[in-house]
């Protein structure tokens, strides 16, 4: 097949992309750089192109002629995305509404759609499955479900797949709890915790991620959840890092739009898709 994955010189997005060549897919990236990596690049068709210029991302669709389309450009980090609401809305949904009209424009058969299953549902005392009805917290959630209905308009015939991951950790990411406990403890500086450190995530591996995103092109259209089903508080997870008498945490307000507690059920991914992951 044909692959055009978007976003695809970023952390997850370059993970996918390397996954579906060495599946033997003809494999092409579409990304602005603006946070991706030529480093993380190992596909000979690489186009430069930020998602919002309508008239590039048709030129490239042209040119590729993707069978599928996986789209994982985003602007992803919260706080930038509660500080700066309208670049949130114009990348996340309206960057998703040019990509997907494109897709639909030039006879794209499958859309994959990299969402959020730890920003949509908001605040999860009990697993939220993919019918739990979405309550996202912050902007960024609120972005990213409405980009979910950008993609599922019934008049368009394209196969859509919207995976909703947990909070992705891994090679090539440099964003998010776990590389800065990480670069902490190999720096031998405090860590840093936000709020009281009892809040809880689902950490998923990107290497399983991307099995998710390899087995998501083999079914029909449907939502998943991509996490492992087991929810790690922070505290617990600096000490898995550094120990119980390692570093010491330095602990800061909530930021804006986080959610307490994250949890996933991953119900539907094992029993469609055959998808399972280790917990952290």
């Amino acid at each position: 097949m044909k692959i055009l994955v978007i976003g695809g010189a970023g952390f997850i997005g370059s993970h996918v992309a390397d996954a579906y060549v060495a599946a033997g897919h003809e494999v092409a990236i579409l990304d602005d750089f603006s946070t991706g990596s030529l480093d993380n690049v190992n596909v000979d068709f690489v186009y430069r192109v930020d998602i919002c210029d309508r008239a590039m991302v048709r030129q490239v669709m042209e040119l590729v002629h993707p069978d599928v389309v996986n789209h994982h450009a985003a602007l992803v980090d919260v706080t930038e995305c509660q500080e700066n609401p309208d670049k949130a809305h114009k990348v996340n949904v309206e960057g998703t509404r040019i990509v997907f009209d494109e897709a639909e424009a030039a006879g794209v058969k499958k859309f994959i759609f990299a969402s959020s299953g730890g920003a949509i549902y908001g605040e999860c005392r009990v697993s939220a499955s993919e019918n739990t009805q979405a309550n996202p917290r912050g902007v960024y959630g609120r972005t990213k479900y409405q980009a979910e209905s950008v993609i599922q308009v019934p008049a368009y015939e394209i196969t859509t797949v919207i995976l909703r991951y947990g909070n992705v950790y891994g090679s090539r990411g440099e964003r998010g709890v776990i590389p800065a406990f990480e670069r902490a403890k190999k720096k031998q500086e405090p860590l840093v915790i936000y709020d009281d450190g009892e809040q809880v995530r689902d950490f998923i591996s990107v290497f399983d991620v991307v099995r998710a995103n390899v087995l998501a092109l083999e079914c029909g259209s449907s939502i998943f959840n991509i996490a492992t089903g087991v929810s790690t508080s922070i505290r617990d997870l600096a000490c898995s890092i550094v120990g119980r008498r390692g570093i010491p945490h330095q602990h800061f307000p909530a930021r804006a739009g986080e959610i307490r507690e994250s949890r996933l059920d991953v119900s539907r991914a094992k029993q469609v898709l055959g998808f399972e992951a280790l917990p952290w």
